[in-house]
């Protein structure tokens, strides 16, 4: 069995998070001191960010030995108060069960890929969430990159940081954000990349050599008034600040 930490530390791995993590912190999106649920939560690697701003957080995740060593890491630094962090082990569809409510917040990182049935993740996750669903996945940058569809295929289900079942799925960024426009009224993408290269900036071409770029969705139950919001999927971003 391959170690938690070991995929989860991998600088490749860490590098991609504190990407994500500054473009959440740029975006500065209505979270603090909200009750959030994140799904497939790995170690914690993200929560953190969640924690720090007064929430009150549910960390997810459905294989044992990811959270035994998050709650190891937890119980070597205890840094935040206990009743603000909840951590269940639950695979997405049985988050009911293991008595996981709705949620301000519910936030889907790194995760959508990794399931054979990603439209009845996105619905379970849905009726979980009550204002806002925050979404982060590869998605198509080749050939299909503008049609409503999506890819399955297997994958190493040994990988700390995989897929629970061996199924995956690599979907276009037009199929997440219409399953996404019907269950809540508002759906976004940035206007901004996080500064990784796997977030693509330039859409209008396919890329046939690496086929699959990341892109982040947020979906509302009320609108945003939000100057790097928009309601469509942008072709183009402009350079990042820090490029």
């Amino acid at each position: 069995m391959i170690p938690p930490e070991r995929i989860f530390h991998r600088l490749s791995y860490l590098r991609s998070t504190l990407r994500c993590v500054e473009h959440l912190a740029r975006l500065d999106l209505p979270i603090a001191g909200r009750s959030v649920l994140e799904v497939g939560a790995g170690i914690g690697n993200f929560t953190s960010f969640f924690l720090d701003r007064g929430c009150t957080v549910t960390s997810t995740e459905p294989r044992a030995e990811n959270v035994a060593c998050f709650r190891e890491r937890l119980a070597e630094e205890p840094l935040w108060p206990s009743d603000r962090l909840r951590i269940v082990e639950s695979d997405a569809a049985s988050l009911v069960t293991h008595g996981v409510g709705v949620h301000d917040v519910v936030v889907c990182l790194q995760v959508l890929n990794l399931t054979g049935d990603p439209e009845s993740l996105l619905e379970t996750i849905g009726a979980l969430c009550g204002e806002l669903l925050l979404v982060e996945c590869g998605t198509h940058s080749g050939e299909n990159r503008n049609r409503d569809t999506i890819e399955f295929r297997s994958l190493d289900s040994v990988d700390p940081g995989g897929s629970l079942d061996g199924r995956a799925c690599i979907p276009s960024r037009p199929w997440v954000f219409n399953r996404l426009k019907q269950a809540f009224p508002h759906v976004y993408m940035p206007l901004e990349q996080p500064l990784y290269d796997r977030y693509r900036e330039d859409w209008r071409e396919a890329d046939l050599e690496r086929g699959q770029h990341r892109a982040i969705f947020i979906a509302t139950r009320s609108p945003l008034e939000h100057p790097l919001l928009v309601e469509r999927i942008p072709e183009r971003y402009p350079p990042h600040p820090n490029r």
